[in-house]
């Protein structure tokens, strides 16, 4: 299986993060890629591809041009007026009750928009106190979503040549994470959100205008092409497998029918107020939208179950999707310093997640993307993605450790 995986992304490392009310090491680490990477090199099953270059457009149709332009000139505007050169982090947020009781809302949020001021812009577009943007954050988070569009090439590339029947996989090996990130919004680690561009990408283009996009080399000029309306070229399904809701990912797709998003989550948890069950979606997205929340005490086999029933399940049959992108978290882990089920304790439950969306009828001879979230359990996070891999494949499970 080729891996896409850039170096590059490494470079974004916040010192600290403010969790529980108090400073701690920024648990989104480097450190995290580079077990997971240097694991799966130490196979001969895995090819490391670096990414390539498919410019501003794809990211443009789903994060507004007003939040992009922050991510990009946050930093340096931050230290000119005063900031810590750690990083930027907000320190007052736009809370809707607050503004509701001044009833102009809306207009202090344009000023904050047109305001020079980058500590009102760090409240305004950032939810959180995580999610720190230091002098290589940009570039980094633009070359994070540049392999996950990578990935999406080199598999309607795959799946284009390959047999029926044969699992078709890519897996992008993403740093820093994105489904936390709304249209104009950051937060949980999160900037670009990976899997909802790849999956508009998937939406927008065929494959020959992927590859008319592509630059053979990433660029940091970034370059903007233009972005027009398309026609859907493809049906993709999302299955985010992270701990934590993905209320990004869910926020962007929310009034749409394509995506169909899928995501299991435990409750309550971060980011506290989404993930429920009645959130469907609303208007031509209704019922496009399947929260499956699971208690804290979750066993291996019970999510198993839930995860079987959703795949192997009406609306994911129905939906009947070209592609599938998941979001794959593995801080489900019960080891887990920042989340994880309690009682999942199998690695065999990995492998068993990667069988089941090669073999449940929602999912199966499709292609799919593997788009790297959460996990920050570093001593076994190249064990769960080679499980999770192994078992989509259809290779024999690595054995229990």
């Amino acid at each position: 299986m080729e891996v896409i995986y850039s170096e590059e992304c490494l470079k974004h490392a916040p010192k600290y993060e403010i969790l529980s009310g108090s400073a701690k090491p920024y648990f989104e680490s480097p450190q995290r890629l580079t077990a997971i990477k240097n694991h799966l090199a130490s196979t001969d099953r895995y090819a490391i591809l670096p990414p390539a270059d498919y410019t501003l457009a794809p990211i443009l149709r789903v994060h507004t041009s007003e939040f992009v332009e922050y991510l990009q000139t946050a930093y340096n505007k931050w230290v000119e007026q005063g900031g810590d050169s750690q990083g930027v982090l907000p320190e007052c947020f736009p809370h809707p009750k607050l503004l509701a009781e001044l009833g102009g809302a809306k207009a202090w949020i344009e000023t904050a928009k047109r305001d020079g001021n980058v500590l009102a812009k760090a409240g305004l577009y950032c939810f959180d106190m995580s999610t720190t943007i230091t002098g290589d954050t940009w570039n980094a988070a633009y070359i994070s979503c540049q392999a996950a569009l990578t990935g999406v090439h080199r598999l309607l590339q795959l799946d284009a040549s390959s047999s029926a029947n044969k699992p078709v996989g890519v897996y992008a090996l993403c740093r820093p994470p994105g489904h936390h990130a709304g249209e104009d919004v950051c937060g949980g680690y999160c900037y670009i959100n990976n899997v909802a561009v790849s999956a508009q990408f998937l939406i927008d283009y065929e494959l020959e205008q992927v590859e008319s996009l592509r630059i053979k080399d990433v660029s940091l000029a970034h370059p903007v092409v233009e972005v027009e309306k398309r026609t859907p070229k493809r049906k993709v399904l999302i299955l985010d497998l992270d701990y934590h809701h993905g209320n990004g990912t869910q926020s962007i797709f929310y009034t749409k029918s394509n995506p169909l998003y899928i995501s299991l989550h435990g409750t309550p948890d971060y980011p506290w107020f989404t993930g429920a069950s009645h959130e469907r979606g609303s208007g031509e997205g209704e019922g496009y939208n399947i929260n499956i929340p699971l208690s804290k005490s979750t066993t291996d086999a019970e999510y198993l179950s839930a995860l079987h029933d959703v795949l192997d399940g009406e609306t994911a049959l129905a939906f009947n999707a070209d592609v599938v992108l998941v979001s794959l978290g593995l801080d489900t882990w019960h080891m887990d310093p920042i989340a994880g089920f309690q009682r999942l304790k199998s690695l065999e439950t990995y492998w068993r997640m990667g069988e089941m969306i090669r073999t449940c009828a929602g999912t199966k001879h499709r292609p799919v993307l593997f788009v790297q979230e959460g996990g920050y359990w570093i001593g076994q996070l190249g064990d769960m993605v080679e499980n999770v891999l192994d078992g989509f494949l259809g290779r024999e499970m690595r054995r229990e450790e």
